[in-house]
């Protein structure tokens, strides 16, 4: 253990001199977590915003103006808890090809009427707008309905005659845990692999390309102690990776979560985050393990490369 010690030290130490080993290893995790998260919700943010500040064009012919009547009256009454501006424009039997909004048309079939929306589902206006007519539809037959049921004097408890309701007896913090807990861990192999991937190319290829590992055949060192050195050295800065990554994402989601308005945490403003504090140390030793498997696979396809080039290719499909 002694000579192997001496030889994990030397082995860090070359790790330790690469600039882009250290980048892979502590910035990337740093700033990856945050940019994806931060910027993915950004963008959406923005896209969202975007699309309800915008007015969306809905294109109806003069023989249905008694239909969209009905329907400026149920977007108007609407308006405060609806989420997208309309603006209905007549047309006269016009098709609109590569339009950005919707042509509506409505067909009276016996006692039902059927709304038909035509959009161009390449469009994300037109996509949206189509969105915004099936919410208003669904608001109409709601009212249809209603006024067919007072017609024919009956209830809405004629339409449910059966009420179900499910009771979840978890808690917020398992709920959120089990929701984050299947992505958190492809993240986590992702990282600790580039973690792994580097320092094991450069202690045995590279090793080989600067010609280093012939003098260090020359020391009094079995092959076993030199191999689990390297080996110990690679597990090591990959289970280092996997640490900061998980504390990068735990403060990303832990900062997300609190800086949450009330109303949309949707019930979930009583996860104790304490709760979390008991799993940690399991994390850690699934981590570490990982950590090892990994490095061992890394260490592997690598011993057979003959240079740095030769080792990525091996390495990719890892």
């Amino acid at each position: 253990m002694k000579k192997i010690s001496v030889l994990v030290k030397k082995e860090v130490l070359e790790i330790l001199r690469d600039k882009k080993t250290l980048i892979i290893m502590v910035l990337v995790p740093i700033l990856l977590y945050p940019a994806i998260i931060f910027g993915m919700s950004t963008v959406m943010s923005m896209i969202m915003q975007s699309q309800s500040e915008k007015t969306h064009t809905v294109w109806y012919e003069a023989q249905d103006q008694e239909f969209i009547e009905v329907f400026e009256d149920i977007y108007h009454k609407n308006q405060e808890e609806l989420d997208f501006e309309i603006a209905f424009v007549c047309v006269s039997d016009q098709k609109l090809e590569g339009e950005s909004g919707v042509q509506l048309d409505f067909l009276e079939e016996g006692e039902t009427i059927q709304v038909r929306a035509e959009y161009n589902s390449a469009n994300q206006d037109s996509r949206y707008t189509e969105d915004a007519i099936q919410e208003l539809s669904e608001l109409y037959r709601e009212q249809l309905l209603s006024q067919n049921l007072e017609k024919a004097g009956l209830s809405e408890n004629f339409l449910h005659p059966l009420s179900y309701e499910a009771v979840d007896g978890s808690t917020a913090s398992e709920t959120v845990g089990v929701s984050i807990g299947g992505s958190m861990g492809m993240l986590l192999i992702t990282m600790i692999l580039m973690g792994a991937f580097y320092p094991a190319v450069d202690i045995t290829t590279g090793e080989k390309e600067r010609g280093t590992l012939e003098t260090l055949l020359t020391l009094p060192v079995t092959d076993f102690q030199m191999i689990m050195s390297k080996y110990i050295a690679v597990s090591m800065f990959s289970c280092i990776t996997a640490v900061i990554s998980l504390i990068s994402l735990g403060g990303v989601v832990g900062l997300m979560m609190t800086s949450l308005p009330e109303d949309a945490m949707g019930g979930m403003e009583q996860i104790a985050f304490g709760v979390y504090l008991s799993y940690i140390p399991v994390l850690l030793l699934v981590m570490i393990t990982t950590s090892m498997l990994i490095t061992a696979l890394s260490m592997c396809f690598c011993m057979f490369a003959k240079s740095t080039k030769e080792a990525n290719n091996y390495i990719t499909p890892v």
